[in-house]
């Protein structure tokens, strides 16, 4: 299991400008992106975390740092899914 909250505080975490609204989720994305993937090795975690689970306390259809986390993965050849309420 993978806990993202480990994705969103490695480093900066713009969720307070997104939860107050100065953010939109594309600038939110791009800066979870610069900040915060840009400086790890998806290789590194996409063999590491092989058939885990991404956790998170929104709902799956509720943006958050999980989907941003799950895209990263998926872009680098690493299948990451959505799996629903459960």
């Amino acid at each position: 299991m993978i806990y993202t909250g480990y994705f969103g505080n490695i480093r900066h975490y713009p969720i307070n400008g997104y939860i107050e609204g100065n953010i939109c989720e594309e600038q939110y994305t791009e800066v979870f992106k610069k900040e915060n993937l840009s400086h790890l090795d998806v290789h590194f975690f996409g063999k590491l975390y092989q058939n885990c689970v991404l956790l998170c306390y929104e709902k799956p259809s509720s943006f958050c740092h999980r989907q941003i986390v799950s895209q990263w993965f998926n872009d680098n050849g690493y299948e990451c899914k959505e799996v629903g309420t459960l």
